[in-house]
Formats: C-alpha cells, sequence, structure tokens
C-alpha cells in the first residue's frame, strides 16, 4: 500500500499512471486499448513486453517511472489471462 503525504503527490502520481495507461495503449508494438488479454496473440505479445521490460525496473526503480507502471499492468493481465485460460486442474 503507498501512503502517498500531500494532493501534489497525489496528483503527480494519478497523471504518471495515466500518461503511462496511455503509453500502454499507443505502444507501436502493442496492441491498441488492451485492458484485457482476450487471445493467445495478445499473451504472446505481452509475455514478450514483460520480458523487455524486466532488465529495466528493479526494487530501486521508483512506482513512477513508465517502465514499472507498465511492467506491473502488463503483468497483471498476463495473471489475469494465464489463470483464467492455462489453469492446471
Amino acid at each position: 500500500m503507498l501512503i502517498i503525504g500531500s494532493t501534489e503527490t497525489t496528483a503527480i502520481i494519478a497523471v504518471t499512471i495515466f500518461k503511462s495507461m496511455d503509453m500502454l495503449r499507443r505502444h507501436k508494438e502493442g496492441l491498441p486499448n488492451m485492458t484485457k488479454i482476450e487471445n493467445n496473440e495478445q499473451y504472446e505479445w505481452a509475455i514478450a513486453r514483460v520480458e523487455q521490460l524486466l532488465p529495466l525496473v528493479d526494487e530501486t526503480t521508483p512506482r513512477t517511472d513508465p517502465n514499472s507502471i507498465e511492467l506491473e499492468l502488463l503483468s497483471n493481465l498476463v495473471a489475469d489471462y494465464s489463470g483464467e485460460h492455462l489453469s492446471i486442474g
């Protein structure tokens, strides 16, 4: 949980998140307006993009960094798709 100390800080983080989400939606290699992975092609693209982002993000990377935000968003999409379509059992 992130605790924000001021309204200004909250606004800066919100703008950064929205810019990163827009960047993700319009990413030239990506699939536009992807809010949910709906097929294997999108899943494979998302996994490849996560692999590209992993070397760019570590525990010292700020949570407001665009690569960090994109990695978290895509990782969640991949996990959701995997859980729904690739579950064992």
